[in-house]
């Protein structure tokens, strides 16, 4: 079937797209010859279902661990804006609250909940950061992971954490994951993550999770539906 000047609906496609954003998606040409635009689009759909497959659980891990880390803090400190207590924070700890605190309309400055909100994953997860060992460190670790094994260590919990947060900002950026070889393992660490914070929280977002079916179907659900553009 034809499109604009002749083209067939899949060059169409193509150049809505554009090659340089399918290019992450083509495999090496060498040892690929017959690879073609065809190829890549399957590749780039597929991404884009595990990309909304992995949400669900990231978006409750995030909002599990930044309530369960401001609860531990806020009981330690006695009060919900321990953010703002002198010498707490390091410096680009402290920008981060500055810039969530210049987001806030300033009749709404006096809800922590505020603060929470505007603060993304990156921030709750370099609370953890050596830098803090002797300060956070114990009173996260203390509550904040009921359902974690004591002899798991810092160290861990935070390249663990970190490690996907670099996969958050590429779901959430819209890029390339597909290739991630350690993608299973990391939607399996989600998951427990997910479970040592809250594990009603783990059975819910289990039982919303279609990662391992997509994951596993591959790019085959797909073809029929770019082989129709012709």
């Amino acid at each position: 079937m034809a499109g604009q000047d002749g083209q067939s609906n899949l060059e169409e496609l193509v150049k809505s797209l554009s090659v340089e954003r399918l290019m992450p998606y083509r495999l090496p040409r060498r040892s690929n010859p017959d690879e073609s635009e065809f190829d890549w689009l399957l590749r780039y759909i597929w991404n884009i279902r595990l990309c909304e497959s992995l949400y669900p659980g990231l978006q409750n891990l995030e909002i599990a661990l930044r309530n369960a880390i401001h609860s531990a803090l806020s009981t330690s400190y006695g009060t919900e804006f321990w953010f703002f207590e002198d010498g707490l924070l390091k410096a680009g700890e402290l920008e981060s609250i500055r810039r969530a605190e210049r987001t806030i309309p300033r009749n709404k400055r006096k809800l922590a909940g505020k603060f929470i909100a505007e603060l993304g994953f990156g921030f709750w997860v370099s609370l953890l950061h050596k830098r803090y060992h002797d300060s956070l460190v114990p009173k996260i670790m203390k509550s904040a992971f009921p359902g974690k094994r004591r002899s798991i260590r810092r160290s861990s919990v935070v390249g663990d954490l970190d490690t996907i947060r670099k996969l958050r900002n590429r779901v959430f950026h819209h890029e390339p994951i597909w290739n991630n070889p350690n993608l299973a393992s990391l939607h399996n660490q989600i998951l427990q993550y997910i479970a040592w914070l809250n594990y009603e929280l783990f059975v819910v977002s289990r039982g919303v999770d279609r990662f391992e079916t997509i994951h596993g179907e591959g790019t085959a659900p797909y073809k029929e539906v770019i082989a129709a553009l012709g």
